[in-house]
């Protein structure tokens, strides 16, 4: 299977590494469209493929959609000429189900998620939401996929702004918890 992403930034590449820890995913199934020249030619370093849009689009049977919110609406409307029968599952927050529905073909199946940073370690945590578009094997397909990197969870779309102020940020705060012990260690005298 590939799995296309729009956007490659710190939140997709989580998700990247997360799938390849999996040892279900290799490389070579990710097909990358980003925006800039600099982060084209780095991650072609990288040995990523790195293709225009609408190639990510054409040979992707999964699109995960990872830009930021600001930059939504003009990626769906590029999105929406090649989109043909792929899924599209968005990670940029605050975009609800309504608005990727209106920007993209008429029966678009799309899905919006938001994942935490520890989908990179696959012990992550994802908000689901479905499109009305999705059948059941679909649906299925979407939460075993998303599953390789962490805990799936079904929710009513109005908790997603809920799931990524609880999950989302969470490890970063107790992230800044557990930091802040360290400098009191240190300050105490202990080495960091």
């Amino acid at each position: 299977m590939k799995v296309g992403f729009i956007g490659f930034g710190n939140m997709a590449r989580a998700i990247y590494e997360g799938l390849t820890k999996s040892g279900k995913f290799k490389k070579d199934d990710f097909l990358l469209a980003v925006k800039s020249e600099n982060s084209k030619k780095r991650l072609e370093k990288e040995g990523f493929n790195v293709l225009p849009l609408e190639e990510v689009v054409k040979n992707s049977e999964l699109l995960v959609v990872a830009v930021k919110p600001k930059d939504a609406e003009s990626v769906l409307e590029k999105i929406a000429l090649y989109l043909e029968n792929q899924i599209v599952i968005s990670v940029m927050a605050g975009i609800p189900l309504r608005k990727l529905e209106e920007l993209l073909p008429k029966g678009a199946k799309v899905v919006r998620t938001m994942p935490n940073i520890n989908v990179s370690v696959n012990k992550g945590v994802w908000g689901v939401s479905f499109g009305k578009k999705l059948e059941n094997s679909e649906r299925s397909k979407v939460k075993e996929f998303l599953s390789q990197t962490g805990l799936v969870l079904e929710i009513e779309e109005p908790l997603i702004d809920a799931i990524t102020a609880l999950a989302g940020s969470g490890p970063a705060f107790v992230a800044e918890i557990i930091d802040a012990f360290a400098e009191a260690g240190v300050k105490l005298g202990f080495p960091y």
